[in-house]
Order: C-alpha cells, then sequence, then structure tokens
C-alpha cells in the first residue's frame, strides 16, 4: 500500500517537472515570460535583445527589465534599468511612477519625490497616484529631518 503511494507521489512530481520544462522551452521572447510571470527567464530574455537592440528599442527592453526586477522585489536593479530607460529616451508617466515607487521603497524620499513630480498627465489615474505617493513623501522626508536631527 505504502509503496504505491510513494509510487504515485513520485510519478506525480515527475509530471509537474516536466510540465514545468516544457512551459520554459516554449518561451521564446521575454514578453511571453513576462506575461507568465516568469521573471528570471524573462530578465534572461531581455539581456540578450538589450545587447543586440537598437538605441530607440533599448529604452522599452530596459523599462521591461525594470518591471522583471520591480516585480521580485529587486528594487536596486529595477531603479538601474529604470533609469537606463529614462537615459534611453522614455519619458512615460509609468517610468517615472514606478522609479518613484522604487526610491520610496528604498527610503529615498528626495529622489522619490522627482520622479512623482514628473508624472504630468493630469486628471488621470497615474497621476492622481502620484500625487497621493508625493503627499506620502513629503511628510516622510520631514520625519527623516526631524529624526536625523
Amino acid at each position: 500500500m505504502f509503496g504505491l503511494i510513494k509510487n504515485s507521489t513520485i510519478i506525480i512530481v515527475l509530471s509537474h517537472l516536466l510540465l514545468s520544462c516544457t512551459t520554459l522551452e516554449k518561451v521564446k521572447t521575454g514578453h511571453e515570460a513576462l506575461n507568465r510571470k516568469q521573471y528570471a527567464v524573462a530578465i534572461e530574455l531581455f539581456q540578450k535583445e538589450y545587447k543586440s537592440a537598437k538605441t530607440i528599442d533599448k529604452a522599452e527592453i530596459a523599462f521591461l527589465l525594470g518591471e522583471c526586477y520591480r516585480n521580485i522585489k529587486q528594487t536596486e536593479n529595477a531603479v538601474k534599468w529604470y533609469l537606463n530607460s529614462a537615459e534611453s529616451g522614455n519619458e512615460s508617466d509609468q517610468l517615472f511612477y514606478n522609479t518613484g515607487l522604487m526610491f520610496k521603497q528604498t527610503g529615498q524620499y528626495g529622489q522619490a519625490l522627482k520622479y512623482f513630480d514628473k508624472v504630468s498627465v493630469k486628471n488621470n489615474q497615474l497621476f492622481l497616484q502620484a500625487k497621493r505617493e508625493r503627499d506620502i513623501c513629503r511628510q516622510a522626508n520631514q520625519w527623516q529631518t526631524l529624526y536625523n536631527q
């Protein structure tokens, strides 16, 4: 009886491993991996794309790398790639908002404020969220200043 349960468990585990390997093989682009939330795979694929990309495409790929790192909570890498995206010409409100969030998470409220202030499309949801985040960062900055005195 117990031998049958062990064999069944082994078969189930092996079938799951086989399915996961098959899934990884099917992912051909970073976009597919990102959509499947396979962030480590997406990072690897996007980094390969980035090396051979034209300058205009580098901004988008760098942003997507930032998104991958943000999703796996690697804040410093996310900031690095978001800034790279901005340097490559990306001026999207989403980029500025996400960069602000990453700086906020690391306690760099002054830097966060700079990026939240760049969110420019007024009267949309992202602008309103950035406004709330700016208020939070200003308050946190004041607390840090008082604490450090």
